[in-house]
């Protein structure tokens, strides 16, 4: 395709001709899949922009936005995010279809930033149904555990507490959130016990029942193994 501008063209000139015509806002799209580099992380901060500014104009380009999570330059997926982090309020059912490509940016090798913006984009998106936030959970529980003390972990702490602040987010979730951090609530020091015991405040009426659950677990393993001792005492019994 060829393109009305070019990556010399002026971003606010694009941009004002992106907010008023859908011919600009595909041509932006499609570079998003252009070979040049430079052209597609142009494309994708204009799109930023257009987002910013109105997001619903960008909705019948869900496809090639979410497709251009796979391109290898971080500014791109950094800008692609932010794009579908403000779409999620409104079109949830479309930032769903990107769950893949969010898992690969919630574990992106190269950039802090995307990570961030990942673990962000899954929050909201948990916070808007019971279903999602099962969803979302999967993802994000494992991500907690994976950057547990790294620099990007308060802040992904953060998104959650926003998630968490939503009351469609299922109870079960809330009870898996207790169950990850009912040991630094308790037991971890410093932030880290206060940021964890937090987190298990925004999920009230959850602490008891974990703790139930996990004291049957306890018994439910200790008699496993007196059972698992007898039975090889019997056996050594049969042997002589």
């Amino acid at each position: 395709m060829k393109y009305s501008f070019t990556i010399e063209t002026d971003k606010t000139e694009v941009l004002e001709a992106a907010l008023r015509r859908v011919k600009t806002r595909h041509e932006l799209s499609d570079a998003l899949g252009a070979p040049s580099r430079a052209l597609r992380e142009y494309a994708s901060d204009v799109l930023e922009k257009v987002a910013e500014s109105q997001v619903e104009l960008l909705v019948d380009f869900a496809d090639a936005i979410i497709d251009a999570l796979e391109r290898p330059e971080v500014f791109t997926r950094a800008n692609i995010l932010e794009i579908l982090d403000r779409m999620v309020a409104r079109h949830a059912a479309i930032v769903s279809k990107a769950i893949a490509q969010l898992e690969d940016c919630l574990y992106d090798e190269d950039s802090k930033i995307v990570r961030l913006e990942a673990f962000a984009v899954l929050a909201h998106l948990g916070a808007t149904t019971q279903a999602r936030s099962r969803t979302s959970w999967e993802y994000l529980s494992e991500a907690l555990r994976c950057y547990h003390g790294d620099p990007e972990y308060p802040m992904m702490l953060n998104y959650l507490s926003e998630m968490l602040g939503s009351a469609k987010v299922a109870d079960d979730v809330r009870e898996g959130v207790v169950n990850l951090f009912i040991f630094d609530a308790e037991q971890g020091k410093g932030m880290v016990q206060k940021r964890a015991q937090q987190i298990v405040e925004l999920c009230p009426g959850c602490l008891k029942k974990v703790k139930a659950q996990r004291a049957r677990e306890a018994a439910k393993r200790e008699a496993d193994e007196i059972a698992r001792a007898q039975a090889l005492a019997e056996d050594f019994d049969d042997l002589d």
